[in-house]
């Protein structure tokens, strides 16, 4: 594994794991969970990009996946989905 494709996968671990805590965090109010879904599928499309950018492309694919649901399933925005697959 070269070195950029090692740091890109640190880069796409730690995006990978922010998302992950973002989406279980536990939320109050209608509003505050809306913007926690933005948010994990933000980090998931960011994970996605860097493992992408490292030619990790089965780990990007997954994120990509992850945002996608994400979007489709819980914030209601087929366009968004369909921009991360």
């Amino acid at each position: 594994m070269s070195a950029l494709s090692a740091s890109q996968r640190k880069k796409g671990d730690a995006f990978l794991a922010e998302a992950e805590s973002t989406v279980k965090k536990s939320t109050w109010f209608a509003s505050s969970t809306e913007r926690k879904y933005e948010d994990a599928a933000e980090c998931y499309v960011k994970a996605a990009n860097a493992y992408k950018v490292g030619g990790l492309n089965d780990e990007a694919g997954s994120a990509y996946q992850q945002a996608a649901e994400l979007y489709k399933d819980k914030l209601k925005s087929l366009s968004e989905a369909s921009k991360a697959l």
